[in-house]
């Protein structure tokens, strides 16, 4: 083997890792923009006892898109927690099978919360359901929460094909039999 990103695997990664920025930027801006109604919303009854009328409303459809955003990032950078208590006593092939077990538990999760959010937000739309105050619809931050667990999914996919191939001796870092 060469070595080259597209033989190992890592110019894969290293989209995922770039795509993945991107929507925590995206995410990152929601919350920017939520902070700066709240604040604003908080000065404007201080000051002037005129509060913002909906912001209730605005953070009740942009929560899920800014918090969701977030989702993809977490399972590209692995950031989910690891407890290793076993990596003393068992050797690396079984360190690598019980990384693809894992890595198939969170594909299950992942693909079964995308699809629980996608089906309540056809729910949703079915329903008509809006906010209150702005009748802002609910369904599209609901559909698009959805949308960043399925692309968590997805980028598990990759991450379990790599754990796949270390455990099988084809990728960087293999298991060595042991």
């Amino acid at each position: 083997m060469s070595g080259s990103p597209s033989e190992t695997g890592a110019a894969p990664v290293g989209v995922l890792h770039q795509t993945a920025r991107l929507l925590l930027l995206l995410g990152l801006i929601g919350l920017i923009g939520l902070a700066g109604l709240t604040l604003v919303d908080v000065l404007g009854r201080w000051l002037f006892n005129a509060p913002l009328r909906g912001i209730g409303d605005i953070a009740e459809v942009a929560l899920p898109v800014a918090i969701g955003a977030s989702v993809p990032a977490v399972i590209v950078t692995r950031g989910n927690i690891t407890i290793r208590f076993l990596d003393r006593l068992l050797g690396a092939r079984a360190i690598a099978a019980l990384d693809v077990a894992a890595g198939v538990v969170v594909l299950i999760v992942l693909a079964g919360m995308a699809y629980a959010l996608g089906r309540h937000a056809l729910a949703l739309m079915w329903s008509g359901e809006s906010t209150w105050l702005l009748r802002l619809p609910q369904w599209p931050s609901w559909t698009a929460f959805a949308g960043f667990f399925l692309v968590a999914a997805l980028f598990q996919v990759v991450i379990l094909g790599d754990a796949l191939r270390r455990l099988t001796g084809r990728g960087e870092g293999a298991a060595d039999g042991a």
